[in-house]
């Protein structure tokens, strides 16, 4: 199978999590969403470095984001909502290809989100029912030319809305409901 561009698994009773990647180069699309798999995010998704897509929404994940995951040069979009991980979002930060991420419904935590200015291509953050704190960032009104969605909901964020923010004109979604703003 060195020659897999896509792998979707998504929408059945599958729980197996003894999923390796290591000899997936090709590999493109990873969708998991909708199962039943349980235990972490599979380390061997760092070898598959082709990969732009990653879905494993809608499973019974736990843990952290893989080390390493930084080192997928190619990740675009990385969706992993409705599951029980936690942690930073460290690996995310360093992904300069990154232009979409949803992991909302899980644990994860932090109190500064201001590395995700460093992520040009970014145009949605979904990271709603979490526990991140600290404050909008001032940087999202100047550092993203595509931002069109950005949901922070349910989260222990404070202080003020950056003014900033009105620079956005791509942004067609700003969710700051049960903030502490």
């Amino acid at each position: 199978m060195t020659n897999l561009q896509s792998l979707e698994i998504h929408g059945n009773y599958f729980a197996e999590n003894q999923m390796t990647f290591h000899s997936l180069s090709s590999l493109r699309i990873v969708d998991f969403s909708g199962n039943f798999i349980q235990g972490s995010l599979p380390n061997s998704l760092i070898y598959a470095n082709n990969l732009r897509i990653i879905n494993f929404d809608s499973n019974l994940l736990t843990g952290t984001l893989p080390a390493g995951l930084r080192n997928l040069t190619n990740l675009n979009v990385i969706t992993i909502s409705y599951n029980d991980m936690h942690g930073t979002l460290e690996e995310l930060f360093h992904i300069p290809t990154l232009t979409s991420f949803t992991i909302h419904n899980n644990r994860f935590e932090g109190d500064d989100l201001s590395p995700l200015c460093n992520l040009p291509w970014l145009g949605s953050v979904v990271i709603s029912t979490n526990r991140f704190s600290g404050g909008i960032p001032e940087c999202f009104g100047s550092a993203f030319n595509y931002m069109y969605a950005i949901d922070l909901d349910n989260n222990p964020i404070g202080g003020t809305i950056p003014a900033s923010l009105g620079n956005l004109i791509n942004l067609v979604l700003l969710g700051i409901q049960e903030c502490d703003l």
